[in-house]
């Protein structure tokens, strides 16, 4: 939750302009310029889905919202007994059991209604923005914070549609920690949480937790969404609902298990604590 960012880039639990105690609050969603082509307009949300940044518009589709493909633009419902995206009797199983879709991977060319067109396309191993972080993160590790790596850090930020790091983090009127960005723990955060958003979906999340030892702070909670197996009003469907539990041990679950084959062929080898 916390990696969610208002449209000047900053996470909503340190964005002073967010209300954040009431972002569950259902609001009417604005017929303005800033959601247009998003958001149906005049339709209901939640606060929390309003004035977000234009990478959480572009990846994630949620209730309300449009998606477009090859040949329309769809409205996008998520509600029980609606279409496109939620459950109803005839589709019991099939539906976004979190409330929410990944648009991220879906090739704007495909036909995602029924599935009749599906666009595959190369999916690259590396991409410049994981470069440009790796580079930010490492040289804020050994040097500290300066220029340079706000440098990379804002290439990845420009590209997003937001303000340089340190425009918006010495703005008061925002932030709630000015000048986070000026400490080696506040940047080291700051390029954390734009990994996360920027490389989400893409199989980057749970080994930077783990090489970061943070796993034990994100994997320890339960796999949460919508209560989009029942909920027909907004009322009902706005409910945080608890989808899958997980656990998280340390250190065992930081390190993989050695294969009982490879142990039987060297038994000078230890296996890993805990397995």
């Amino acid at each position: 939750m916390s990696c969610i960012t208002q449209k000047n880039g900053v996470p909503i639990n340190e964005d002073q302009t967010f209300d954040y105690d009431n972002r569950l609050d259902i609001v009417t969603i604005p017929n303005d310029t800033y959601h247009l082509g998003y958001m149906q307009p005049n339709e209901k949300t939640i606060k929390l889905y309003l004035n977000r940044e234009p990478r959480f518009y572009s990846w994630i589709a949620v209730d309300n919202c449009y998606w477009r493909n090859q040949q329309t633009k769809l409205e996008m419902h998520m509600k029980y007994d609606e279409f496109p995206g939620g459950r109803y009797s005839t589709k019991q199983d099939d539906f976004y059991w979190s409330g929410i879709a990944i648009k991220k991977l879906v090739h704007p060319e495909s036909l995602n209604e029924h599935a009749v067109r599906m666009v595959r396309y190369p999916n690259p191993i590396i991409r410049l923005a994981d470069l440009y972080l790796m580079y930010a993160e490492a040289y804020n590790e050994y040097y500290g914070p300066d220029a340079e790596a706000y440098r990379y850090l804002n290439e990845v930020r420009k590209r997003a549609g937001l303000p340089d790091v340190e425009t918006v983090w010495s703005d008061g009127t925002i932030v709630k920690n000015i000048n986070k960005h000026q400490t080696q723990e506040g940047l080291r955060e700051i390029i954390q949480a734009e990994r996360l958003i920027e490389l989400s979906f893409e199989g980057h999340r749970y080994f930077d937790l783990c090489r970061w030892k943070r796993a034990g702070e994100f994997f320890v909670s339960s796999v949460k969404g919508w209560n989009a197996r029942s909920g027909r009003t907004y009322e009902d469907f706005y409910q945080v609902t608890e989808l899958q539990a997980r656990t998280w041990e340390t250190p065992k679950n930081y390190l993989f298990p050695i294969p009982l084959d490879d142990i039987n062929k060297n038994p000078s080898l230890v296996q890993n604590p805990g397995w």
